[in-house]
């Protein structure tokens, strides 16, 4: 009862803090409807701004120790981070924060206002972070200068000098001082590569264990994959490539498997590289058919139902005005007021809806003109003034 009591009055807060837009617009974590892409646009157009003005920009990302976010909970969180954002930073200097990871971007026209200003902020930044008992990782913070400045200028946290990089990693995406995403797409290519072969490596395993299940003799396979050998080990894999090649060892007793090291000169290992090398330019080359994750049947689904969701929004015939406004299906929450719900779907104190029932001796309003919710709110000089208010 008291967890959910407790996610109740988070809730609660969480939506009287948007609805009454108390948050500060650069805080992007743990608020419904802004994602990463937001924080990364925001970042960046941060940066453009300062660049198209001729200025020397400096990125300095703040690593928080502890559990900030855990011990206070996502909306109490952004109430302390709302604190931090709020404050008054030096000239060109501002600061942004994904839940609690915090950036704070500084430009000046001189290197050393530059690092003037933004060892300021951090000054600044520290009282706050002092106030709320959170203590900062000065090790792990670091800053990267999006400038041709010569000099190596230093950005102090106190008497404490802050780590300068050339590349910095936000949000999953890799920066570079000279923001052309050279360094981000090497670091994405690597990664396609590791995935590719935390996938290939199982599947070439299983068919090796197949193709020692035909023979009576003991067959011992040699892996350069340890990542693959100790999958096979865990009991509880998810992966049906690892469960497949453990339900074949266990009915078979003649395999034994073993580790290699790759690239020191073993004559069977080289040969089996060249032979893989091969076959991948073969066109005569056997299709592998891998199964899908049950993560991606999951995703499939849920695109099909909203697709055929948004088939069925579109031929409708029925709630049209409320089409002209929402005219593609989602899952997201609008947290509409009553007014505004009634102002959309016209299911409201409206003539012209009261007199479909009855409740209204015609569809017109008390000026003579007919009673729509658009005339209503915007034309008849009876209700215009109440709306006002309401929207005031």
């Amino acid at each position: 009862m008291g967890k959910l009591l407790e996610k109740l009055m988070t809730q609660r807060l969480a939506y009287f803090l948007k609805k009454t837009r108390q948050l500060n617009p650069k805080q992007f974590g743990f608020k419904e409807g802004v994602s990463i892409d937001h924080a990364l646009d925001s970042l960046l157009t941060t940066i453009d701004s300062h660049k198209r003005n001729k200025m020397h920009v400096a990125v300095v990302s703040i690593n928080i120790k502890g559990p900030g976010v855990v011990r206070n909970g996502p909306a109490l969180w952004n109430l302390v981070a709302e604190e931090a954002l709020a404050q008054q930073y030096p000239a060109n200097t501002t600061i942004q924060a994904f839940a609690d990871d915090f950036l704070i971007i500084a430009a000046a026209d001189s290197e050393r206002k530059l690092c003037t200003a933004a060892s300021e902020a951090l000054k600044i930044f520290t009282t706050w972070s002092d106030r709320h008992g959170l203590e900062i990782s000065k090790e792990k913070t670091q800053f990267l200068l999006l400038s041709n400045l010569r000099r190596d200028r230093s950005i102090y946290w106190g008497n404490q000098r802050v780590k300068r990089t050339k590349t910095l990693k936000y949000l999953g995406v890799h920066l570079d001082s000279k923001l052309n995403w050279a360094h981000h797409l090497v670091q994405q290519g690597e990664k396609a590569l590791q995935q590719h072969r935390q996938l290939t490596e199982p599947i070439a395993l299983q068919e090796d264990v197949k193709y020692a299940q035909n023979h009576q003799k003991q067959v011992k396979i040699w892996s350069e994959s340890q990542s693959s050998l100790k999958a096979l080990l865990n009991q509880k894999s998810n992966s049906p490539i690892v469960r497949s090649i453990q339900d074949s060892l266990y009915n078979t007793h003649n395999i034994r498997l073993g580790w290699i090291r790759a690239h020191v000169g073993h004559l069977g290992n080289e040969k089996a590289d060249e032979l893989a090398k091969e076959v991948i330019k073969s066109m005569e080359a056997a299709v592998l058919t891998v199964p899908l994750p049950r993560s991606n049947a999951k995703q499939d689904l849920k695109q099909q139902a909203l697709a055929k969701w948004q088939r069925r929004w579109d031929d409708d015939i029925n709630d049209r005005p409320t089409y002209e406004v929402i005219k593609k299906v989602g899952l997201r929450n609008h947290n509409w007021s009553r007014q505004l719900i009634q102002f959309i779907t016209g299911h409201g104190p409206f003539p012209s809806y009261l007199f479909r029932f009855g409740k209204h001796p015609d569809n017109c309003c008390a000026c003579g003109e007919p009673g729509t919710p658009l005339h209503c709110a915007a034309s008849c000089f009876l209700t215009t003034s109440g709306v006002q208010q309401i929207t005031t």
